[in-house]
């Protein structure tokens, strides 16, 4: 794809996708996700909530998920991109370098 990191780190570009939420483009903060298998920071799908509905539409795909009594805060963190996001973080930066 044209502009993703630069030439020639097609990696960090799929790393960067992994870790960005669809809604706001930015690194995913408390992701949460749905029954789809999509994920999205909590903040972002509050914002997608139906109005007096327990329920959320997948922005991607728009099966429905509902809500557990607890809201968006009750639906199952992605402890996936939460692990990701601290390997990616705690690994020293080495510019230029391939893993």
């Amino acid at each position: 794809s044209p502009g993703a990191c630069g030439p020639g780190s097609p990696s960090n570009r799929s790393l960067d996708d992994l870790l960005t939420c669809p809604i706001c483009l930015e690194t995913f903060s408390d992701p949460k996700t749905l029954i789809c298998l999509h994920s999205f920071c909590a903040n972002c799908l509050e914002s997608c909530k139906r109005p007096y509905r327990r329920d959320v539409p997948c922005p991607v795909c728009k099966k429905v998920t509902v809500l557990p009594t607890t809201g968006v805060q009750g639906l199952q963190n992605d402890f996936r991109i939460q692990q990701i996001r601290d390997i990616i973080t705690s690994r020293p930066q080495s510019p230029g370098a391939d893993a």
